[in-house]
């Protein structure tokens, strides 16, 4: 999401909603307006970079679900490590077969028609048991390492000092997406 559409996004509900935090919306009766509460998953590191200033500028409240293990350990989560994979400058075909895809070409288009093959794979490995999807994200990484554009910009976790930074601003709550991201309907 670019930074001016997730802004706009933010005009249009506080022209119909009043954005407050978790703890406010949990605490508080009947409200004059509608309430709305923005919430991120995961612990991104774009977070810091890129959502912490729109937050202190536009005092907007935000819980932000962080996923410990992640931070601690400073390894990508899976669907991460497989979208820096798939980040080729030219076409790559990959075996998504255990995914149930068989053999799925990415980067022979770019734009909406890519990113939906790439939302295709992440799906299906979604629903896969972890052992086999980690070790697919694994096969898949190793399989475009020589493929990769230099200075493509990698997705990471937070760091715990971006999080204990993110945790200062008046307008953050932190909450726990588990400790290992697991998917908690399984």
């Amino acid at each position: 999401l670019k930074r001016g559409d997730f802004l706009a996004q933010v005009e249009r509900l506080r022209r119909d909603y009043d954005i407050v935090s978790l703890d406010d919306a949990l605490a508080h009766g009947e409200a004059a307006r509608p309430r709305v509460v923005l919430t991120f998953d995961d612990g991104h590191s774009g977070w810091h970079e890129h959502l912490l200033p729109i937050i202190e500028r536009e005092a907007l409240p935000v819980t932000l679900y962080v996923a410990t293990g992640h931070v601690q350990s400073g390894v990508p989560y899976w669907f991460d490590a497989v979208v820096n994979a798939v980040q080729t400058a030219e076409p790559v075909t990959l075996d998504a077969g255990s995914a149930g895809l068989g053999a799925i070409t990415l980067n022979a288009e770019r734009g909406a028609a890519n990113w939906l093959r790439i939302s295709a794979l992440l799906e299906a490995m979604k629903a896969m048991e972890p052992a086999p999807r980690d070790a697919l994200a694994e096969r898949l990484v190793a399989a475009t390492a020589a493929h990769r554009q230099p200075r493509f910009r990698a997705l990471a976790p937070l760091t715990i000092a971006q999080v204990r930074e993110l945790a200062q601003s008046r307008w953050v709550t932190i909450g726990s997406h588990s400790h290992g991201h697991q998917l908690l309907d399984r």
